[in-house]
């Protein structure tokens, strides 16, 4: 056999390879499109066969043990997906172009998903319906993981029970945003071993018991709460849940309850590395933080406003460290209460400044190795070159960016220039 014909047996072979992975790879994956030829024979694997019964095609995949990929369109649901097995179901676009919707005649949730290694990714989830008490009326997470989803458009009165708009009793929701929901009576239970992480609740408005509640051994990880309202959209904190590297900022409480906050309300658990600024309230608990139990360290507690002495931090002092509010008594326990210099507050960016207080005045703590933008904690925030933890959900890093120069010094102002 001369050269060429031994290269050109290489490359069939190379080709049956080739060919042979692809449909290895096409058997591997159910397919889902609007406009499918739904072709239930061939188990929906190719794209022109494709099932056009999302709900049909998820049932499949767990016989088959299949993953599920889905085009572009909007799917009108008549029952909950359950992802109840190791699959995968994900968009092909993203959530922009990827719907799952109630139908309007029927009355379900949109999502469950119950495997510790199933993931869902890649959608818009809206209208889900419940009339009655039962978890989570979009997506209720017992284990596995949600990931880069809009939650949005759903509606949950006093009349249909508790059990909010997302619940979340075991896995992970990471990279989401849940946003224009409105529910009677907390809108984002995390409990359990739950964690929601990287994830953002805004214009969202709860009238009861908060925008998110993190109870047991829950986690909620660097998440940014903000402009959520009704009478009590705040983060509340119990158990031994941890709170971690968040920024909760302009909530705007309408309520009149006492002992609530439209930023952090704790009756137990720890609050770390967070921020909570500029959030609002008519109430004569807090705006900032209200602690009945629990404990906080690294945080600042600045700008927030209900008119009262405590409208920052109203609890024990004892059981804040290493943290900034006006509240607190300078120097003791780590604490400050000047200012924190937020490179600019007016526009949400709450950054620290060159010459902050806050930086490089935390406490090392070795679980929080990032900030909330996945940036390495500790730097050295400024010239002494000191790695310690800044307090709030950001870490400064000295040795980037413009050269700046920042200074203190007391008095501040005054008429006598010796």
């Amino acid at each position: 056999m001369n050269g060429n014909a031994r290269g050109m047996k290489c490359l069939f072979v190379a080709a049956g390879l080739i060919a042979g992975l692809v449909m290895q790879a096409r058997a591997q994956t159910v397919y889902v499109s609007t406009n499918g030829s739904h072709d239930v024979g061939n188990n929906f694997n190719s794209w022109s066969g494709a099932a056009t019964n999302l709900n049909e095609a998820v049932i499949l995949a767990h016989s088959l043990v299949r993953n599920v990929l889905v085009s572009n369109g909007v799917y009108a649901l008549t029952n909950e997906i359950q992802v109840i097995t190791n699959i995968t179901v994900e968009s092909f676009s993203g959530p922009g172009e990827t719907i799952l919707q109630r139908n309007p005649a029927y009355t379900n949730r949109i999502l469950t998903v119950s495997n510790a290694n199933a993931l869902v990714a890649g959608f818009t989830i809206t209208d889900g319906l419940l009339t009655a008490s039962a978890p989570g009326m979009a997506v209720n997470l017992y284990a596995g993981t949600v990931s880069n989803c809009l939650v949005a458009q759903h509606s949950r009165g006093s009349t249909w029970g508790n059990g909010g708009i997302v619940n979340i009793s075991g896995g992970r929701m990471t990279s989401c945003v849940i946003s224009n929901n409105y529910c009677w009576y907390g809108l984002v239970p995390v409990s359990g071993s739950g964690i929601l992480e990287d994830s953002v609740i805004t214009a969202c408005a709860v009238d009861d018991y908060g925008a998110v509640q993190v109870s047991g051994s829950a986690i909620m990880r660097r998440c940014r709460s903000y402009k959520n309202g009704g009478n009590r959209p705040e983060v509340a904190v119990s158990g031994s849940a941890l709170v971690e590297n968040c920024l909760i900022y302009s909530n705007s409480a309408s309520g009149s309850y006492v002992g609530s906050s439209p930023g952090i309300n704790m009756t137990g658990g720890r609050v770390v590395n967070c921020t909570i600024a500029n959030n609002k309230s008519s109430n004569s608990g807090a705006a900032g933080v209200y602690r009945s139990g629990g404990s906080l360290a690294n945080c600042i507690i600045y700008g927030n406003k209900n008119g009262t002495p405590g409208e920052n931090y109203n609890g024990d002092i004892a059981a804040c460290t290493y943290s900034c509010a006006p509240e607190l008594t300078n120097s003791a326990q780590g604490n400050t209460t000047l200012n924190p210099r937020f490179v600019n507050a007016v526009a949400a960016d709450y950054r620290l400044e060159t010459g902050s207080p806050c930086v490089d005045t935390g406490t090392n703590l070795t679980s929080v190795t990032t900030d909330i933008t996945g940036t390495t904690r500790p730097l050295a925030g400024d010239s002494r070159g000191t790695l310690r933890h800044d307090m709030g959900a950001y870490e400064k890093d000295g040795a980037a960016g413009a050269l700046a120069i920042g200074f203190s010094g007391t008095p501040l102002s005054g008429m006598n220039s010796i």
